[in-house]
């Protein structure tokens, strides 16, 4: 019974280190063997990732012995930084607390930085928000837990 249990046990945490490993890698074996580099940069362009990103890819693929094509891979990063780089999506990152890694190309940087810088503020506003309400509800409680033991 018990080393049934054991057993059971090794297994749920050779799974869990199964899934934690996989989840490290960029692709599966199935997508790096029918990969449109020129697509899969032009995905992590528009997700903002850095050139060296391509490096992560190639180690996820050399366990099935494909080389990604880093001309195709660029050249659609460089289109996804397009959609990327708009003073909007520089709001929505600097909004949500995201860090921005200067992947923006020259043209489109100050633009999409000046939209990121006001989504920032507005984050750090909130974030200052949230710590006042936090000492607020933190000090009524103080505040009825000392009348409570007054009482």
């Amino acid at each position: 019974m018990v080393a049934t249990a054991r057993l059971a046990l090794i297994g749920s945490v050779f799974g869990l280190l199964a899934i934690v490993l996989a989840s490290c890698q960029t692709m599966s074996k199935e997508e790096c063997a029918v990969a449109d580099w020129h697509i899969v940069g032009e995905t992590d362009g528009a997700a903002g990732r850095a050139s060296d990103y391509i490096l992560k890819h190639a180690k996820a693929c050399q366990r099935v012995g494909i080389v990604p094509d880093q001309s195709a891979w660029l050249a659609g990063r460089e289109t996804g930084l397009i959609r990327y780089c708009t003073p909007q999506n520089g709001v929505r990152i600097g909004t949500e607390g995201q860090s921005y890694a200067n992947v923006c190309p020259p043209p489109l940087d100050s633009l999409f930085t000046h939209g990121y810088q006001l989504g920032k503020r507005v984050y750090d506003a909130r974030a200052r928000r949230d710590r006042a309400q936090n000492d607020i509800s933190r000090k009524e409680n103080e505040r009825r837990e000392l009348t409570a033991s007054l009482g």
